[in-house]
Order: C-alpha cells, then structure tokens, then sequence
C-alpha cells in the first residue's frame, strides 16, 4: 500500500480498528501514455491477494481484497490535472461493521480531479 506524501498532500484519520488514508497529486508527474489503466494494472499486479471486488470507469477504479487479517478497499480517481486516492483498511471480522462506512465514504468522496 503506498504511503500519503510527506508534503501535506495527504491525511490519515482512525481509530484502533478502522483506517482512512486519503491523499492527491498533480498529474504532471505522470509519464506520457500513462492513463487509468496504466494505474489500475499497476495495482493489480502489486497485490498478492485474492481481489474480493474490482471495477474501472472512465475516471477511477476500486480494488478491494484480504491482506492477512484486514480488508482493503482503494478507490483511485484520475483527471487532467490532478489525481486522489483513500485507501481505507479494517479488520475482516468487522466487515459486517465498517462496510457501510465505506460505501458512505467511496460515494460521498468528491475528487478534485481538474483544478
């Protein structure tokens, strides 16, 4: 899972079982050609689990999976200037718990994808 940068970029918000990490960037760092796909399949590839749930739109893609005894759910916007990723992680145990949490959290996310 990557980090949020050092330089404020970013924030991480929880309690002793849930964990939210929401962070952005500008695409100008991203290489020529690189597109959404070019992030998802990069993800994809990193992940040494089984994908419980994966979707790709136009503009973001969701992975969600195991990773020992957490879920993991990360949701990933790009846009013409501006990329934002959460990454949100909680016990699978509780999943019954958080999982309206994160539904209320992924469609209520607003991007700031074009600024």
């Amino acid at each position: 899972m990557d980090e949020p940068p050092t330089n404020g970029d970013g924030i991480t918000v929880h309690n002793n079982e849930l964990n939210v990490t929401a962070y952005g960037g500008h695409t100008n760092v991203v290489n020529e050609g690189e597109t959404i796909e070019t992030y998802y399949e990069e993800d994809l590839s990193s992940i040494n689990a089984e994908i419980s749930y994966q979707q790709i739109k136009d503009n973001w893609y969701v992975l969600s999976y195991k990773e020992g005894n957490e879920i993991v759910y990360k949701k990933f916007f790009f846009g013409d200037s501006a990329f934002n990723t959460f990454i949100i992680t909680y016990p699978v145990e509780k999943q019954e718990m958080y999982e309206p949490i994160v539904t209320h959290i992924s469609d209520s996310f607003v991007p700031s994808l074009n600024e």
